[in-house]
């Protein structure tokens, strides 16, 4: 099927656009396969956990313009956090960011985050996607 399609790409004349398209296959691939590495990029979360007894769908009732809303739970309890922002991903994994996340973080990390006292408080969590597509919090930044 796809030899028959890049015969009917030749026969087209379009030998350009069938070698920017396996060039751009190929690099994709390269690219997939440098970055599942054992070495997974460190990249940084900024946000904010802005509810510990409901979910997203809930923020989202009242207020409709709320957006990156992540449900999180753990055997501790649960929070909604909001992302502001995640740098240092590469571009390739910013732009597939999923609608939903599943996160692996220590019992402690998840009591500070969810603490009252810190509830709106913007933070940063310091994280790295591993194999199994989950975030894994390697540290939060409290103010």
């Amino acid at each position: 099927m796809v030899r028959n399609a890049i015969e009917e790409i030749r026969a087209l004349g379009l030998t350009t656009l069938l070698s920017l398209m396996l060039a751009q296959t190929a690099a994709a691939s390269m690219l997939d396969w440098v970055t599942s590495g054992s070495e997974q990029e460190v990249f940084e979360i900024t946000g904010a956990v802005v509810c510990t007894t409901c979910q997203p769908d809930e923020v989202r009732e009242l207020h409709p313009d709320a957006t990156a809303l992540y449900p999180v739970t753990h055997s501790q309890g649960q929070f909604v956090f909001k992302v502001e922002d995640v740098s240092g991903l590469s571009l390739r994994r910013a732009i597939s960011w999923p609608d939903t996340v599943e996160l692996q973080l220590a019992d402690e990390m998840f009591l500070a985050l969810a603490a009252e006292k810190n509830r709106f408080k913007k933070v940063k969590l310091d994280a790295r996607l591993n194999r199994g597509r989950i975030v894994e919090i390697l540290n939060i930044h409290v103010p």
